[in-house]
């Protein structure tokens, strides 16, 4: 596939597979694939408070490898083991102008009278980062419905090791400001791991099916990982930079349902789902809660952006 796009130019994405089946229960897959993600609109023309948009932005690229093998052992039953490999590059981040440039915006800012419609800048700028990220990891699954019961057993896990190249560096040399105060000097690198998936992800549950009924109980546990945050970071102040380390949690979800019909080209059904049954209150990035901010000089330094028990109501209907 070659695409040509009016901003960003062409950009090839080939892909090849070969599957081998040595018998009827059994097959063994090797896949490359590439990709890219285009800039998204904010990305790429972005210049309001702070921030500003390369002229230059290209897009995200992405080289993935898989090898993957399935059987089924009996009726009713499979196991899979996989692993892949992958590396992007050119990953759009928000990094810091060079001082300089920095001073030059907030200087014309001021000269504007100052205009106090509008924040002072640009300081930081969505930018291609030169620096790639690779993804290692393992995937095991199975799946095994229980002789003469509606019940089947599954679970699945998956491991990933991803790192960047060279840690991200957020420096500065800073300017002085309209009273002579040192802002925006800051130097910081961020790990090698930030903002990467969890390393380690387990799921482990069952589901029911007999005539017009069905459900489903499972658990899961996701390891912890490092995060990286923008807005929680006091660049104009000399840092600190915020890099938290989301804190690994276990939950479960539940969910029961009717169906109605039972051919594919007339298949209704509704389902109640509640995930997180026991409301683990767990975390998936990182942000300051609005009581924090309201405090002057606060600095929020604990995840704060919880994710807790959720109950969906969910009806389909295929014809």
């Amino acid at each position: 596939r070659v695409d040509d796009h009016s901003r960003t130019g062409l950009h090839a994405s080939p892909r090849a597979a070969i599957n081998w089946k040595p018998d009827d229960d059994q097959f063994v897959l090797l896949s490359y694939s590439s990709g890219y993600r285009l800039p998204s609109p904010i990305e790429s023309y972005l210049s309001e408070y702070y921030f500003k948009s390369d002229a230059n932005l290209s897009v995200e690229t992405i080289n993935a490898l898989e090898l993957a093998w399935q059987m089924r052992p009996t009726t009713g039953s499979n196991v899979a083991l996989g692993t892949f490999f992958n590396r992007s590059n050119q990953q759009v981040w928000l990094l810091p102008l060079d001082a300089s440039t920095m001073a030059t915006n907030y200087q014309s800012w001021l000269a504007s009278g100052p205009d106090l419609t509008r924040p002072p800048g640009p300081f930081f700028a969505y930018t291609n980062l030169d620096n790639p990220a690779t993804v290692l990891g393992a995937e095991a699954s199975a799946r095994c419905a229980i002789d003469d019961t509606p019940i089947t057993v599954w679970g699945n896990t998956t491991a990933q090791y991803y790192r960047y190249q060279h840690g991200i560096r957020y420096m500065s040399a800073g300017f002085d400001d309209a009273f002579g105060k040192r802002i925006f000097a800051f130097d910081q690198t961020l790990p090698k791991d930030v903002n990467g998936p969890p390393p380690v992800k387990v799921n482990l549950g069952l589901t029911y099916e007999r005539g017009l009924y069905f459900g489903g109980l499972a658990g899961r546990w996701v390891a912890s990982r490092k995060q990286f945050s923008f807005g929680n970071s006091f660049f104009n102040d000399g840092g600190p930079i915020a890099v938290q380390t989301v804190p690994s949690y276990a939950c479960m979800d539940f969910s029961v349902g009717l169906t109605f019909g039972g051919s594919t080209s007339d298949y209704r059904f509704i389902r109640l789902s509640v995930l997180d049954v026991f409301d683990s209150n767990h975390y998936e990035t990182i942000r300051a809660d609005a009581a924090a901010l309201r405090v002057p000089s606060s600095l929020e330094d604990q995840t704060s952006s919880a994710i807790g028990r959720q109950i969906v109501l969910q009806g389909g209907w295929s014809f």
